[in-house]
């Protein structure tokens, strides 16, 4: 808990007003592989008002400091660089006892940059003017001999004069043949997390366009040079141009766009066979003229449910509200997933509740038939 007239009371809530940030830690058990760490977390006490978020996590056995953080203050304090100059990048704020520092840079480009005092606490970047724009990423990791956290700064690098209109964002593939049936697009995300996909129907893969060289040219074309982003090949006049090509295609964005990135998208033509769940309608808790109600959904197949819907008929009760699920009908109701719980894997289960009032006081609340799109 984080009490704000004793901002330093507790050692797991560090707050950092100024960029309007709190840092939180935590132990967690050991653990090796990947595994999703989920967290809850509130800010009012009275509406019991919550927020949650997954993290997927590969556990590499390192145990991890909670008290070391690396933090990168560059000056001047620029997202862009323009033509030649030097950048100072400062890591005193960095948090942590007896730490050790380590700087490096890398670039979309092959613009050569140069990093003076690598191991210091403060390093400055040499930077000459690029031929073509491009990202420089800075990595900070500090250590205090047993423990280490790393930042990452990214910048973009212009050249004094800008002749060219786009800036690399990734490559499009490393030479892959598509799957007939399989359905390409370009995914893009913009400063606000928004996705778009262009085209908006996807380009569907035949045998004539699945080989490696071929659908690269063909989503290219699709997407084209006349928006935010572009596939192909950017020349020395500053153009984007598509090439029948399996590795030669690039992603381009448009320099100055409100675009975060950009992914290719396959859709495979994989057909999955419908799993079976045992659907079962738990009463919680019960009372004189109303019960708590919770539907159970297991998974008791070999495959993956994508989506789901159940139904219900009650003649006894009403639902008052309910929670984890959507009620599309009330009678007889009718539920269906949210987005965060739409998937339910092989073995596992779901529940979601609601409560309801009775028609008649004091009858027992009677169990109705669950069915639906997954239900044996």
């Amino acid at each position: 808990a984080y009490d704000d007239s004793a901002p330093n009371a507790n050692p797991n809530v560090v707050p950092d007003k100024d960029n309007t940030l709190f840092y939180t830690y935590c132990d967690v058990p050991e653990r090796t592989g990947r595994h999703v760490i989920y967290g809850e977390w509130g800010r009012n006490l009275y509406t019991y008002e919550r927020f949650h978020g997954c993290i997927d996590a590969q556990f590499s056995g390192t145990v991890i400091d909670n008290n070391v953080l690396a933090d990168i203050v560059a000056t001047p304090a620029v997202t862009t660089l323009i033509g030649a100059g030097n950048l100072i990048l400062d890591a005193s704020g960095s948090t942590g006892d007896n730490l050790s520092y380590q700087w490096s840079v890398s670039s979309t480009s092959d613009t050569e940059y140069e990093l003076i005092n690598t191991t210091s606490a403060t390093a400055t970047l040499t930077y000459p003017e690029p031929s073509v724009a491009s990202t420089i990423s800075l990595t900070l990791t500090v250590t205090d001999g047993v423990n280490t956290d790393s930042e990452i700064l990214s910048l973009e690098h212009l050249p004094e004069t800008i002749t060219a209109t786009w800036i690399l964002n990734s490559t499009l593939t490393d030479s892959r043949t598509l799957e007939v049936g399989d359905t390409i697009s370009l995914r893009v995300v913009d400063t606000s997390g928004a996705d778009t996909y262009i085209p908006a129907t996807g380009i569907e893969i035949d045998s004539a366009n699945n080989a490696a060289d071929v659908w690269p040219y063909e989503l290219a074309q699709a997407v084209g040079t006349s928006g935010d982003v572009a596939i192909g090949v950017l020349n020395a006049g500053g153009s984007v141009t598509p090439v029948i090509d399996a590795t030669a295609n690039n992603i381009y964005t448009r320099i100055g766009a409100e675009v975060s990135g950009a992914f290719l998208n396959i859709e495979t033509n994989i057909v999955t066979p419908p799993s079976s769940a045992n659907c079962e309608f738990i009463i919680d808790n019960e009372w004189n003229n109303g019960y708590v109600a919770n539907i159970r959904i297991t998974n008791n197949g070999n495959t993956v449910i994508e989506g789901w819907e159940v139904n219900w008929t009650m003649i006894d009760s009403t639902i008052d509200n309910i929670w984890n699920a959507n009620l599309t009908a009330d009678t007889p109701s009718t539920a269906s997933n949210l987005e965060w719980n739409s998937t339910i894997q092989p073995g596992q289960f779901i529940e979601f509740g609601f409560g309801a009032s009775k028609n008649v006081v004091d009858n027992a609340a009677a169990v109705p038939v669950i069915s639906g799109n997954v239900c044996n």
